[in-house]
Order: C-alpha cells, then structure tokens, then sequence
C-alpha cells in the first residue's frame, strides 16, 4: 500500500486498522481450523484461520487488470492512507503525543 499498489487481502484480522473498501479490495471470508494437514510452525491444528474466499479474490485481481484506472486511484488512496496515519512522522508523533499523556503533560487528543 506504501508504493500506491491496489491491495488485495482477507478482511480479517489485524489489517482491517489499516485498510478499509475506500483504500483496498478486502476478500471476505470462512473461519477454518487448520487441521493437521495445514498446522506448522507456531501455528497449530486447532487454531481458527480466516480462509479467503477463492472466487471473490480472483474476481477483484481480475477487476484491477480490467479496469487499471479506477485500480490506481484506489492505490493513490491507500498509499495516502498510510502516508498519513502509519508513516514514521505519524508513529512518532503518536508516540510522543502517548508518553505526554503519561507524564501528566499537555497531551493532544488525535
């Protein structure tokens, strides 16, 4: 999304802080448990997973290759999305903004 991109991801889950329908193509979709054949690493079988919806994913890929315009525009809006609320200058102003909370300082609400 930094690179003005059109995304595509699983409306599921930690992203959704960030992307939204106006900047993104989100993927709805079934929660799953993993089961013995997909369980690796830290993951385990019992645990739930978000599984895209196979057909509404390939239907917004083909939508970004068939309209190139609308999907760019879409981009631009999530690079300036993030831009304004996960750059560096943002983080660090939330950051900075939080700790003068802490000390009891004059802290500005965003």
């Amino acid at each position: 999304m930094a690179l003005g991109k059109p995304v595509i991801a699983t409306a599921y889950s930690g992203n959704l802080e960030f992307m939204t329908p106006e900047n993104s193509y989100l993927v709805g979709y079934k929660l799953v448990e993993l089961g013995k054949t997909h369980a690796h690493g830290l993951y385990k079988k019992e645990w739930l997973w978000a599984g895209p919806d196979i057909g509404q994913a390939a239907a917004s890929m083909r939508h970004v290759y068939e309209h190139p315009d609308e999907a760019r525009l879409l981009g631009e809006r999530g690079r300036a999305d993030v831009q304004r609320t996960l750059s560096l200058e943002a983080i660090g102003e939330r950051m900075k903004q939080r700790l003068l909370q802490l000390a009891g300082g004059p802290a500005r609400v965003s």
